[in-house]
């Protein structure tokens, strides 16, 4: 009786190159939404803006 332990390497490749994928198109998303909420001051002032800052 032969038993395979262990991943299929070609499967893993693909599992590896789609986390690769995901986590640019995560990476982008976080660098629009951190460049938004940085320059927030530039339009919206008070002290609720300052409160949402802090």
């Amino acid at each position: 009786m032969t038993m395979f332990q262990g991943m299929q390497t070609e499967q893993g490749r693909q599992h590896a190159e789609r986390m690769r994928a995901a986590h640019s198109s995560l990476q982008q998303q976080w660098d629009g939404l951190h460049q938004q909420v940085t320059s927030i001051d530039v339009h919206w002032r008070g002290p609720d803006a300052e409160a949402f800052t802090q």
